[in-house]
């Protein structure tokens, strides 16, 4: 094959690529406004379905919240709550209870193996605050290569924002399989306990592969310096 098309190919994967990880949460937006139309036909909510599914595998102070917003759910390990946002609380469409099903599964992670889970939650919040902190502390530190005589320091203020950029990004490679095992249990839930018929299940398996994705994008997005754009997309 000629060179000139070999460079084609690549270009068109490239873009390829970048459509694919600058369109995931859209991606993800559409698929739930499409299954949101589409009730269970156990005719559980979202709420039935957490406080059944917390009665029968036993998962102690456990409690449920309502957030605002469009697909903001998630599960706070601090307070030990499952947080649903406005469009999945108290819903009974099938790609809420996908959605509820899922930080379920976060909770379940957190009774299993509390201590892992903890450590990786705050590895992610301080990653998250200190990660604010690095560009003005790499221009802080050339400066003061520059113009001062505290190299030592100014060393030091480096190796920290490389070791804060290094373990956010480990931080983003863990979230992955993570987020993956909450999909993973979340399906073994509904099908055990035949929450949503085989053909439902099918919709909240493609809801979890969407969501779980997301994370995958956010990753490769921020290796590639795609992170700025993608959440001016997202606004």
């Amino acid at each position: 094959m000629e060179t000139k098309y070999l460079i084609i190919i690549a270009v068109a994967a490239v873009v390829l690529l970048l459509f694919v990880l600058l369109t995931a949460n859209a991606r993800l937006m559409r698929l739930f406004k499409k299954y949101n139309k589409v009730m269970s036909s156990s005719g559980l909510s979202t709420q039935d379905f957490l406080v059944s599914a917390k009665a029968t595998l036993g998962v102690d102070r456990l409690n449920f919240a309502r957030i605002k917003g469009h697909l903001t759910d998630c599960y706070l390990p601090s307070k030990r709550t499952i947080a649903l946002s406005d469009s999945v609380y108290n819903n009974r469409s099938v790609a809420a209870i996908a959605v509820a099903s899922h930080e379920f599964g976060h909770a379940l992670q957190h009774s299993k193996s509390p201590f892992s889970f903890n450590f990786f939650r705050t590895l992610g919040y301080i990653s998250r605050i200190f990660s604010k902190l690095v560009l003005p502390t790499v221009i802080a530190a050339i400066i003061m290569l520059i113009f001062a005589t505290t190299r030592d320091i100014a060393i030091y203020m480096l190796w920290g924002s490389l070791a804060v950029v290094v373990s956010g990004f480990l931080y983003r490679i863990f979230t992955i399989p993570l987020e993956y095992d909450a999909s993973r249990r979340a399906k073994d839930l509904l099908k055990k306990y035949k929450v949503l018929t085989r053909e439902e299940l099918q919709i909240a398996k493609k809801i979890f592969s969407a969501a779980a994705f997301t994370y995958v994008a956010d990753f490769v997005s921020s290796l590639i310096g795609l992170k700025f754009i993608r959440r001016k997309l997202r606004r």
